[in-house]
């Protein structure tokens, strides 16, 4: 009970530094949580309800949560938050277009060329996702560091398919575990 409170307090606390920073610099906060929804496996009695109390007095501060569960975080809105809800807007990000796809791993991997046919391979096995692919170029990169250079045929493609989905050290293995 008494590490809930202190980490309760020092959780209070942390949320708390955007008023200061916000005082100190004369502007406003961009405060993002990523996964907003494990806030819920830290150790505090109630983490959403610390985060709602802080959220309501922080007034320079604009929060940006994310989430790869959204039905989980639109509970946790609704259930949790609700007295808030009202100041939230959701914005659902769902699968991209291919040229989108393209695009974004162009600028975000420049290093890793996937050829059209294996890209499209992977479009229908990670549903054109960002976060997906985010996690399978993960693999992609840490294989490439142990093959150099990376030479991209059919059977790399399996083994980081395989090493990304089965592995128990598999990006999107753990994921979905």
């Amino acid at each position: 009970h008494a590490f809930q409170k202190n980490t309760s307090l020092a959780f209070r606390e942390l949320l708390g530094l955007t008023a200061n920073l916000s005082q100190e610099t004369g502007k406003k906060i961009l405060l993002m949580l990523d996964e907003f929804q494990n806030l819920e496996s830290l150790e505090l009695a109630d983490p959403f309800g610390l985060f709602g109390k802080e959220m309501m007095i922080q007034k320079d501060t604009l929060y940006l949560v994310t989430s790869s569960a959204p039905h989980k975080t639109h509970e946790i809105f609704h259930d949790r938050l609700s007295p808030l809800f009202g100041n939230f807007e959701v914005i659902e990000v769902g699968p991209l277009k291919m040229d989108a796809i393209r695009s974004w791993i162009r600028e975000q991997h420049p290093e890793v060329v996937i050829p059209d046919s294996d890209l499209r391979t992977l479009s229908h096995l990670l549903n054109n996702h960002p976060y997906y692919f985010q996690l399978f170029l993960e693999v992609v990169k840490t294989a490439s560091l142990r093959m150099s250079p990376l030479v991209w045929n059919r059977e790399f493609l399996m083994s980081a398919l395989g090493e990304a989905l089965f592995s128990d050290r598999g990006f999107l293995n753990r994921h979905f575990e």
